[in-house]
């Protein structure tokens, strides 16, 4: 219920413009100066120029809603459009968080199946680690004595060529002496 729904609105035939109120609406002006028109109640203001006034009031106020009007239509259409330029960039969000799932599971996915390479490489370095050093233990031995025998023969070649340079050397001493001595004829063979 708003305040004006208990006002009774006033008629001008009802009389009770006629009391109270009414008489002072409706009284001639004290300081006299009345025109004689039918506005002396008005300060002296004829009718027509009061008309004008109020007409172009009500025509500067037409054109100020006419305004204002225009402003809100504009206000309206930048909100519709932001409105819409926000809905996109909720539709570009809504698909980025879709993309970044997809990114995550993607992760997931990958990690899982690096870890298990790491795994699996892991075990094959192991399993290859333990296999050289069996090869090296099983053959080591074989190797040792190899070189052993190696180094003895090497040390056997050693004096053979040391007996080979001595032998080389009297053989040129005895050739040194031969070519020295005087050559006497052999005696012939009878």
């Amino acid at each position: 219920m708003g305040a004006t729904d208990n006002v009774t609105p006033i008629r001008p035939d009802s009389g009770i413009l006629d009391e109270g109120w009414g008489k002072w609406l409706h009284r001639p002006p004290s300081h006299g100066g009345g025109n004689g028109g039918d506005n002396d109640g008005m300060n002296g203001v004829p009718r027509e120029e009061l008309t004008a006034k109020l007409e172009a009031i009500e025509a500067r106020m037409d054109s100020r809603m006419a305004g204002v009007e225009s402003k809100i239509d504009t206000a309206l259409a930048e909100m519709r459009a932001d409105r819409h330029r926000f809905d996109a960039i909720d539709k570009r969000m809504d698909s980025l968080g879709s993309d970044i799932k997809d990114v995550e599971r993607s992760v997931r996915e990958s990690s899982s199946s690096m870890r298990t390479t790491m795994i699996v490489t892991a075990i094959g370095t192991v399993v290859g680690l333990a296999g050289v050093m069996i090869t090296m233990l099983g053959y080591g031995q074989d190797s040792f004595s190899a070189g052993r025998e190696q180094g003895s023969s090497l040390s056997q070649a050693a004096a053979d060529i040391k007996a080979t340079q001595e032998q080389l050397i009297e053989m040129q001493e005895r050739m040194g002496r031969a070519a020295v001595a005087p050559t006497t004829p052999a005696p012939a063979a009878k």
